[in-house]
């Protein structure tokens, strides 16, 4: 089912009386407004699963803010949202349940500009100690966040880092040990 982002979807979402009740959120291929995907935050408390497209830092704040419980976060962007890595990180500091972070490109190309860098790898391997799985596609990544991220997640079972690139082309120690 593929849901126009109306009026009356969220008025929906802010009248359901068991939304915050709902732990898992697929709304793939579906765009919500940054309206919408703010009610879920306010609202869904013991979300544990969302996968979305198009957040931005207020959105994604707002997830952050109000999703604690927070376990797998699959996003797709578009070249121009408004998203930042500073938004992505401040969620990520908000979910220590994280284990499992997908963020690709919706089209083709996906910008310029990676959304991914180091700063978002340390803070995933600051907080999110349950860690298992990592997508990320573009992603701009030196060797140090790669063993910062070996050392802070112990139960990475899983590193897709589909066409990104880091500062050199040994592998990092800490993933031959």
């Amino acid at each position: 089912v593929i849901i126009n982002d109306t009026l009356f979807f969220r008025a929906f979402l802010r009248k359901a009386p068991r939304l915050s009740w709902v732990k898992c959120l697929s709304l793939i291929p579906n765009d919500l407004s940054e309206a919408s995907i703010k009610i879920i935050g306010a609202n869904c408390p013991n979300l544990t699963v969302l996968k979305v497209y198009g957040l931005t830092d207020d959105s994604l704040r707002a997830i952050g803010n109000g999703c604690p419980r927070l376990k797998v976060l699959e996003f797709y962007t578009d070249p121009g949202d408004e998203l930042t890595e500073d938004g992505l990180v401040y969620a990520l500091e908000r979910f220590p349940a994280l284990s499992t972070l997908r963020v690709s490109p919706r089209g083709p190309g996906g910008g310029d500009e990676a959304l991914v860098r180091d700063k978002t790898v340390l803070a995933v391997a600051r907080h999110c100690k349950s860690f298992k799985k990592l997508d990320l596609y573009g992603a701009e990544l030196t060797d140090a966040s790669i063993v910062a991220l070996a050392n802070g997640c112990p139960l990475l079972e899983t590193l897709d880092l589909h066409s990104s690139c880091s500062d050199s082309d040994a592998p990092a120690p800490a993933l031959t040990d």
